[in-house]
This record gives C-alpha cells, sequence and structure tokens, in this order.
C-alpha cells in the first residue's frame, strides 16, 4: 500500500525506467486520477504543470497504465487521445478497485466529549470525511444548508477534514458563521478513532465532489451501514452501484432537496441503525492488481 501512495511526480524515474526497459523490462504505471490537468481550477498551478510533465514522459516510457477506477481509466484514454493526440487501446489501459478493510480505528477508544455531545443530540447529523479543498464542494454543501436551515430543517452538518489548497475564503466564512458550534460543526484535527465514531454515530455520509479518483469514504460509510448522499458524477455511479442516493451538484438547491427526502424517509429513532456492506479486503485488491499488471505487461504465470 505505501509503494503505491509514493507519488513519482517529483523523482527523476526515466532514465532508471528506461534502462529496465532495454534490459527487456515491462513498466506498468499506476495512475489515481487526471485531476491536475482535467481539473486544473481544483488544484494549484505548479502541482498541474509538474503533474502534466510527469504523465507525458508516462506516455513516451510506459508499456501500461492502471488505474484505480474504470471512470480514471476511460478518462486517461480520452485525455490521450483527445489532449495529447494518442490513442490508448484496452491492451494498454485497465484498473482495479482499492481495497478498504474496518482496521484502521481502535477498539474502545473514546472521542473528545464535543463530539460525544454531538452524537447525544436528537437531530439528524450528516458527515463530510476528506480534505477541504475546492473539488470536494464544501462551499456548495454549505450553501445547501443554509438554505435547509432557513427552511425550518434542524440538521447538523459536521465536517472532518484537513485545510489543502484555495479554501482560506471558506474556512473564514465557517469561522464566522451564525450556526458555528451549534448545526455547523468543523473538525480539522480529527484522528482516526473518531472519524469511525462518526461514521457509525451520523444519519448520513454527505459527499460532493466535483472529481474523483476513487472516492474511499462513500466505502467505508458502506462498510459501516451509513447511508450516502453523493454527487451524481461517474466514479460514484461505479463504486457505489446503485447503492447511494445521489444529487445533482449544478445547484446547491438539489442537495436541498435530497436533504428533504432523506429527513422525511429516516426516522431519527433509527439514525444508527445499521446494514453494513461488505467491500473488497487488500487482500482481494492486490490479487486484481497484479492479474491487471501481468495482463498489460504481457507475461503470464
Amino acid at each position: 500500500r505505501r509503494a503505491l501512495d509514493l507519488s513519482s511526480w517529483t523523482i527523476p524515474i526515466w532514465s532508471a525506467t528506461r534502462n529496465f526497459k532495454a534490459l527487456g523490462g515491462k513498466v506498468v504505471g499506476v495512475i489515481y486520477d487526471l485531476i491536475p490537468v482535467t481539473h486544473p481550477h481544483t488544484s494549484v498551478e505548479h502541482l498541474t504543470k509538474m503533474f502534466g510533465n510527469w504523465l507525458e514522459r508516462h506516455l513516451e516510457t510506459t508499456d501500461g497504465f492502471l488505474a484505480i477506477s474504470n471512470t480514471v481509466s476511460q478518462q486517461l484514454a480520452h485525455h490521450f487521445e483527445n489532449k495529447l493526440g494518442v490513442p490508448i487501446n484496452d491492451d494498454r489501459r485497465g484498473y482495479f478497485h482499492l481495497g478498504s478493510e474496518l482496521d484502521f480505528a481502535q477498539a474502545g477508544v473514546k472521542p473528545r466529549g464535543v463530539l460525544r455531545e454531538l452524537f447525544a443530540r436528537h437531530e439528524h447529523i450528516f458527515l463530510m470525511v476528506g480534505s477541504i479543498e475546492p473539488r470536494k464542494k464544501h462551499e456548495f454543501v454549505l450553501e445547501a444548508f443554509e438554505a435547509h436551515w432557513r427552511e425550518g430543517g434542524t440538521s447538523i452538518l459536521l465536517i472532518c477534514g484537513k485545510q489543502a489548497w484555495k479554501t482560506e475564503d471558506l474556512l473564514d466564512r465557517i469561522s464566522k458563521h451564525p450556526m458555528l458550534d451549534d448545526r455547523l460543526v468543523i473538525l480539522r484535527d480529527a484522528n482516526d478513532d473518531e472519524i469511525d465514531y462518526c461514521y457509525k454515530h451520523a444519519s448520513a455520509l454527505v459527499i460532493a465532489s466535483e472529481i474523483e479518483g476513487f472516492g474511499l469514504p462513500v466505502v467505508e460509510a458502506f462498510q459501516r451501514g451509513l447511508p450516502v448522499l453523493c454527487s451524481d458524477i461517474p466514479v460514484f455511479r461505479e463504486i457505489a452501484e446503485g447503492r447511494a442516493s445521489f444529487f445533482s451538484i449544478d445547484t446547491p438547491s438539489r442537495l436541498v432537496v435530497a436533504l428533504k427526502n432523506f429527513v422525511k424517509s429516516h426516522d431519527l429513532e433509527d439514525r444508527e441503525a445499521r446494514h453494513p456492506f461488505k467491500w473488497l479486503t487488500w487482500e482481494e485488491s492486490s490479487k486484481k492488481f497484479v492479474e491487471e499488471v501481468l495482463r498489460l505487461a504481457g507475461t503470464s504465470r
């Protein structure tokens, strides 16, 4: 897992890659997403430039490309053909899904008092999990909840995530919000045990991403039986396989409707009722990964 999480954007790997290929080796690259080049407005300029250069060098050197979702695999083929003028056939690309296991929290560890007090309240609590950055559309979600509150809604929005880039104005807005620490709660330093606690006690996960490579919080919610409200983007359709409620991100009013429908159809007494869904283990994910690497490298066991 750690090797796949190690980005090679800034590492001078290409001479070693060429030497390896000269000796008869095959190189398969793992692509998590194309966000810096397909959605540069959600990234920062130096990352967009660095990633774009890295991707072009990949195209020159790599024998096959393995994405973490079918959606990203298709996006990769589209980008290479339409932006770089190089078609990538199916025999040169593939995908596997990341594994997820309920192993990151320690049993019996108590969350901070503010969380215990929050979940003791008799209200629906909608959870956001993930880094605070533009593509996650926290501002969109906040505007939807503001409309929900104006209409008399009493649900709580709980945001758990660390700050990334281009969100200073949003965090300033949150810090001055009249609902802060009442119906709007933000934790920028929640640990794994607290995230697990939130998954297990919230009413639903809300994830409004404009773009994702995979969407691990969706899977983590399903594993704990937590309902999911998510943006209607291709990768979530792929990962959720019909188990989530989808909303358009054209306007916050679409999420307002989704919130209203959820509150109407879910009794507060059943907020913690759970029907967990089994996802791939890391072992199962790894087996699929190896199978695809061997296929793309033209090698058989």
